[in-house]
């Protein structure tokens, strides 16, 4: 049988070990994105040599997505194509339902349509992201970063 005085330290640890996840999660920095793929005109060189590119925010690359070690990411994905798009994260370690990859971790997100992506960061480094869905063919015509 416990004591008053050790029922009230173990009660006084409990309380304290409880409110540990919480004020962790407090100092998590979340770092919001909006990234939307549209075709974009694009200027080759100055003879007026001119293409529909699809970009993210309409730049080449697509934007530069900074965090550090454990800030949360929360990229709003809209896709202004003609066809379905989803985004890889590549070389983050990644939980499954945010890897973009279509019919396997995610349903392709359809013309129109808004994702979110919310992950968060548990490796350093630099990693890029592109487009997966017909991957071949959305990268060649933009739809990178580096």
């Amino acid at each position: 049988m416990l004591s008053r005085r050790e029922f009230l330290n173990f009660s006084a640890a409990t309380i304290a070990l409880t409110s540990l996840p919480n004020q962790i999660q407090s100092n998590q920095l979340i770092r919001n994105y909006k990234l939307t793929v549209g075709i974009t005109p694009h200027l080759f060189d100055n003879k007026g040599v001119l293409d529909h590119l699809w970009l993210y925010n309409k730049q080449t690359s697509g934007p530069v997505i900074e965090a550090k070690e454990n800030d949360i990411i929360r990229v709003e994905f809209v896709n202004n194509l003609d066809e379905p798009s989803t985004i890889h994260w590549h070389g983050i370690k990644n939980i499954n339902k945010m890897d973009g990859v279509p019919y396997l971790t995610q349903d392709p997100v359809q013309p129109g349509e808004t994702y979110i992506y919310e992950f968060q960061v548990k490796n350093a480094g630099t990693f890029w992201y592109h487009a997966h869905f017909q991957t071949w063919r959305q990268i060649s015509r933009g739809l990178y970063d580096l």
